[in-house]
């Protein structure tokens, strides 16, 4: 379990690393909540509405700044993420993504 009041650090591997390669790292993280694109109103009138209350929304700027180092101890682009303590709140759920780019193959 992570505690909110520490520091977070996680790590993105590669598991089939090409040698001499530089990959490209972004992280994105969501949070566990009211889900914007659900209506109450046509659920309420709509036995076959489906569109779920919660879900895992994207946190952007200014709630999670990625940029931050009031947030965050590594770079931007860093395979590896060092979360400052108290970003987090206890109460809540997270899931992060680390995406990885072979540039060469970008291109």
């Amino acid at each position: 379990p992570v505690v909110p009041s520490h520091v977070t650090r996680l790590t993105g591997t590669v598991t089939n690393a090409e040698p001499n390669t530089t990959y490209l790292y972004t992280w994105s993280a969501y949070q566990y909540t009211a889900n914007p694109d659900y209506d109450q109103d046509e659920a309420s009138i709509d036995a076959n509405y489906s569109v779920a209350r919660y879900t895992y929304v994207e946190m952007t700027p200014p709630i999670l700044d990625f940029t931050s180092e009031d947030m965050f101890r590594t770079p931007v682009g860093s395979r590896f993420l060092v979360m400052n303590p108290s970003v987090l709140s206890p109460s809540m759920t997270y899931r992060f993504r680390l995406d990885v780019v072979d540039p060469v193959l970008k291109a």
